[in-house]
């Protein structure tokens, strides 16, 4: 249904969904095979849909052209349990809301406005689909909020996720145990 609206509507240019990503590749062989006929399946019944509404497939991409894409996006939607990490920064380094469930990484990183962002993973489904919809209407809605809080995301991660400061962290650490 977000796929299918945001296609409809003149002023969303770019949806980016990830699938499938790369570190998918190194789970076992037969968990592998499960999940591409699972997302295969998922694709040809709901391909007449996307057909209908104008959703372009890009296909596998490069890491040049993921990032040409983020630079063109306004909202980062991840809504699934896969504990991502990098995904997530790149979101937020990007001046870009990341709207998720309140788990793994996003959990973690998301350190400002966690209540605009992220859904309580411990919400019944309908409620977490209410919810991540609001947020993504909220954004789409108000771009100074979606700038602002773009801008206090991109702030989070220059000042706690750089390799300079896990470093100087890990410096601090050492030090202490002194």
């Amino acid at each position: 249904k977000i796929t299918t609206y945001c296609a409809n509507n003149p002023e969303v240019k770019f949806l980016t969904l990830y699938a499938f990503s790369t570190e998918n590749w190194s789970r076992p062989k037969l968990e592998v095979e499960f999940l591409m006929k699972l997302l295969e399946r998922y694709f040809k019944s709901e391909l007449p849909i996307y057909l209908e509404n104008n959703v372009k497939f890009t296909g596998k991409i490069s890491r040049k052209e993921v990032f040409e894409y983020m630079e063109k996006s306004h909202l980062f939607l991840f809504p699934t349990l896969e504990n991502a990490g990098f995904v997530i920064l790149e979101a937020m380094s990007n001046f870009m809301p990341v709207i998720a469930l309140n788990y793994g990484g996003p959990a973690q990183f998301v350190i400002k406005n966690k209540d605009l962002q992220l859904s309580d993973v411990n919400m019944s489904y309908d409620e977490i689909k209410k919810d991540l919809a609001a947020k993504i209407e909220l954004f789409y809605n108000d771009s100074f909020l979606r700038k602002k809080i773009g801008m206090d995301n991109h702030d989070v991660v220059l000042k706690n996720f750089t390799w300079e400061e896990k470093a100087k962290k890990y410096v601090d650490l050492y030090k202490g145990l002194q």
